[in-house]
Formats: structure tokens, sequence, C-alpha cells
């Protein structure tokens, strides 16, 4: 993931988001970003992940299946095709639109 993340002091203006009394430990960059999400239950599909950062991402799945306590194997689609792509996370939270997701380090 940090082939894709940018630390805020290296672009002007860049799309990270500072937000008042913000309980992460990462700051957010906003992006679109497709992954391939592979779990024990389904072998692989494609989502929208947004609000990324060093910790985890927003993956976007319109209430799909998705529980909270699964852990996901994702892959950025479009990077490196090698082991080094593929990251584990664990769902941690989930909203109408979607899951948070912690990377599994």
């Amino acid at each position: 993931w940090s082939a894709i993340l940018v630390k805020k002091d290296t672009i002007p203006g860049s799309p990270i988001m500072s937000v008042p009394h913000e309980r992460r430990n990462h700051p957010r960059l906003s992006a679109k970003v497709r992954v391939l999400v592979a779990s024990q239950n389904q072998a692989g599909s494609v989502y929208w992940v947004s609000d990324m950062s060093e910790g985890g991402v927003f993956l976007h799945d319109d209430g799909r299946s998705l529980a909270v306590g699964e852990t996901l194997q994702l892959r950025v689609l479009g990077l490196l095709r090698d082991k080094a792509s593929v990251v584990p996370a664990r769902i941690v939270r989930r909203t109408r639109s979607g899951v948070g997701l912690r990377f599994m380090h």
C-alpha cells in the first residue's frame, strides 16, 4: 500500500484529509482504487476502496455479505502482480456503504 500512499509533505495541496479531533493513528488519503478481495467465503471479487491510510482502508461493498471480524486478502489492481502486493486486512466496522478494514502488519 505504501506504493500508492502519499506523505502530506511531498505534494503541495495533497488530498490527505485533516479532521479535527481525529481518532485515527494515520492520516487518510482520499482515493478511488480497485482491489481484488479474497476471503474464506469468496475466491475473489473486485471492490472500490477509498479513505486509505497506512493503517487501513474503507472498502465499498454496498451491503454485500462481508462481516466484522472477517479476514480478507487485498490485491490492488494495476500494481505489481507478485505476492508482495497482497495485503491481509481485518474488517473492524460496517456502515451502509461498506466496511472499514485494518491492515494486519
